[in-house]
């Protein structure tokens, strides 16, 4: 099979942290990690946070694989290999129309 996948998975990640600054600094090396994976196997990654909350720190995680049928199955176990091992919490996916 030939057929584009589009999807988005999301994950985040929630350290106790009293502010902004403290939870940049306890994901920075995360972020990194993450960016660093996507590149390795050719997916998209983009992080945000909405602040603080409850005390933690709130990091979203979306990574966007989209490649031929053939090799989305390959790439997604990857990510949720690499989600399970960086303990995140999967909250979403989406599947993008053409």
């Amino acid at each position: 099979m030939t057929e584009e996948i589009n999807v988005i998975y999301q994950f985040w990640f929630e350290p106790e942290a009293d502010t902004i600054e403290r939870g940049l600094s306890l994901v920075e090396t995360l972020v990194q990690q993450c960016h660093d994976f996507a590149s390795s196997i050719d997916i998209l990654c983009m992080t945000d946070h909405i602040g603080v909350f409850d005390k933690r720190f709130h990091l979203r995680i979306q990574f966007n694989v989209n490649a031929p049928q053939n090799s989305v199955l390959i790439k997604v176990a990857a990510l949720f290999n690499f989600a399970a091992a960086h303990q995140l919490l999967f909250r979403n996916q989406f599947c993008l129309s053409k």
